[in-house]
């Protein structure tokens, strides 16, 4: 007949619903069992289907009557309450419209660092190609559950390559602190102990911080800004986040820490050892690294904060 299973359903039960109204018609109400065979259907899916409108709209009276009382309840609370499914209380939810109220979350500029430096960058006396740009930012997602996870990260620009990355559960300066202490420990130190280094960011409070001050004294780092309000000061960072995202958090929904570390491991060292790289003329970052006789990051480890 050319018709979905859909379609063909809504033929049988409306040959049925005009047969029960036909006070002609001789039995006046066929066997479901009969009409299911006659269109080729499964009777328990004919009485099934007949009968959800009823029992959708009954659920839907006892979400509105709880809600009468509570209305910011959803969909996994309706169902402990009313001992039914998830998916049953979801899906008559969204059939008529139904949404818990929820407090539009506000969102909270993280604060801005009271000791803010100039964007060295923008002075033509730092465009050296001697001196070597290190870029850091903070990027944040959720898992499943709706936590937020915290990221910092940062990128060699003379390599794009990805030198440090932490997270956590808070945006404290410690990702900061923690990203710059990892730098000794894969001994790019000595690699950049012979050019001026110049370490860039935002102006979030996380990088005006005393600790992220002191770290960079210690490195010997000199310390740059990007103008407020204006991302593009910070370019090759912004971009990593924007790849960053799409590759790995947009990409999957992480139940737990521990899925997001072994992906975001994996995927970062894709990308300093084979991600081929336009700015590098389509080789990775830790290729182009070797051909000019720079440090390589043979493999990046993730660190909790």
């Amino acid at each position: 007949m050319g018709l979905t299973r859909a379609e063909t359903k809504d033929l049988a039960l409306a040959t049925y619903d005009s047969w029960i109204n036909d006070t002609t018609a001789t039995p006046s109400r066929p066997p479901k069992r009969l009409l299911a065979k006659a269109f080729g259907l499964s009777r328990t899916g004919l009485y099934c289907y007949s009968t959800k409108p009823e029992a959708d709209l009954r659920l839907r009276n006892q979400i509105t009557d709880l809600h009468e009382v509570d209305d910011t309840l959803g969909s996994r609370k309706l169902a402990v309450m009313l001992n039914k499914s998830r998916v049953a209380v979801s899906r008559v939810m969204l059939k008529y419209g139904l949404e818990p109220r929820r407090k539009k979350p506000a969102y909270r500029y993280p604060g801005k660092a009271e000791d803010v430096v100039a964007n060295k960058l923008l002075n033509a006396t730092y465009l050296d190609p001697a001196t070597d740009v290190l870029f850091s930012d903070i990027l944040q997602f959720r898992l499943a559950d709706r936590t937020w996870v915290y990221c910092c990260f940062v990128i060699r620009k003379m390599t794009r390559q990805i030198i440090a990355f932490a997270y956590s559960w808070g945006m404290e300066a410690t990702l900061v602190t923690t990203n710059l202490s990892s730098l000794e420990r894969l001994d790019l130190i000595t690699n950049l102990a012979n050019t001026d280094v110049i370490f860039h960011s935002d102006q979030g409070r996380q990088y005006g911080a005393h600790s992220t001050i002191d770290a960079c004294l210690k490195l010997h780092f000199e310390r740059s800004m990007s103008r407020a309000g204006t991302p593009t000061d910070n370019p090759i960072a912004e971009r990593f986040v924007q790849t960053f995202k799409l590759a790995v958090t947009e990409r999957y929904q992480y139940q737990n820490l521990k899925d997001f570390h072994n992906q975001a491991e994996r995927w970062l060292n894709f990308y300093n050892n084979r991600r081929p790289h336009e700015s590098l003329k389509q080789i990775s970052p830790n290729d182009y690294a070797k051909n000019k006789g720079l440090k390589t990051i043979s493999h990046i480890s993730l660190d909790f904060v």
